[in-house]
Order: structure tokens, then C-alpha cells, then sequence
């Protein structure tokens, strides 16, 4: 494993991102955007903007975790705001919800620079690979 420098910081994610230098990677968990984000008191459409301008604009990778759809709607700033990013997607089963009819599947999307891409194993049957990164 190669040896790296890891810096964890609490702080506006501008005040993050703008410290990132080529050869850094960003980590970013937001609260979903146009999902119920209560506990964070909110992640508005301009938190989502200004996020993706930062880092499509910064030297270095990221990798932002999101919502990408279920059965009743989907992610509209996956195709407004990161279409020019790749996107890796996992499907699972919500089991969150105060009720039962609000647990359901879930699309989970990872918005990824164009540093950083899916690496293929060969040997696996194709239910058994992992979407890995880098």
C-alpha cells in the first residue's frame, strides 16, 4: 500500500475544496438534494450548484455520494448539474422509514472525476465484481 497523508477537517466544504491540490482526493457525503434532509437543516439547489462547481473546478479528484432515483422519481441535478462527471450506481433496499411503505429500493449514485475509474476484474462472475474506483 502506498503510503499517504489523510486529513480529516471540519468546515465548510468551500473552505475544503479550495485547499485541495492535484493529487488530493475529495470526499464529499452532502445531504441528498431534494430528498428529506431535516437533520441537517437543509442542503438547498444552490448548496448542490456551488458544490459542483467547486469540484469540477478543482485540481483535484472527488468522488460525491448521492441519490440517483428509486420507483417514484429521480435524481434531476444527477443530469442538470453532473452530467459532465461520471457516475457509478448501486441499487439496494431502503430500510429506513417511519413507515413500511416508505422503505423500498434505492439507486445510490457516486459521482466521480475523470482521474478516477471502475477497475475491471476478469475473474469474477460478473454478480461478484465490485465497482471499485481506483
Amino acid at each position: 500500500m502506498r503510503e499517504r497523508s489523510i486529513e480529516f477537517a471540519v468546515q465548510d466544504f468551500e473552505a475544503t475544496i479550495a485547499s485541495a491540490r492535484a493529487g488530493d482526493l475529495v470526499y464529499c457525503d452532502p445531504p441528498y438534494i431534494g430528498r428529506h434532509v431535516d437533520y441537517s437543516n437543509g442542503w438547498t439547489e444552490q448548496d448542490e450548484r456551488r458544490l459542483c462547481k467547486l469540484l469540477t473546478d478543482s485540481p483535484a479528484d472527488f468522488i460525491v455520494s448521492t441519490w440517483f432515483g428509486n420507483q417514484y422519481r429521480t435524481n434531476k441535478f444527477i443530469e442538470e448539474l453532473w452530467a459532465e462527471t461520471k457516475v457509478l450506481t448501486r441499487e439496494h433496499f431502503y430500510h429506513l422509514g417511519a413507515n413500511l411503505e416508505n422503505r423500498g429500493s434505492m439507486t445510490e449514485a457516486m459521482i466521480h472525476s475523470d482521474g478516477l475509474g471502475p477497475r475491471t476484474y476478469p475473474l469474477l462472475p460478473a454478480h461478484e465484481t465490485p465497482d471499485v474506483l481506483f
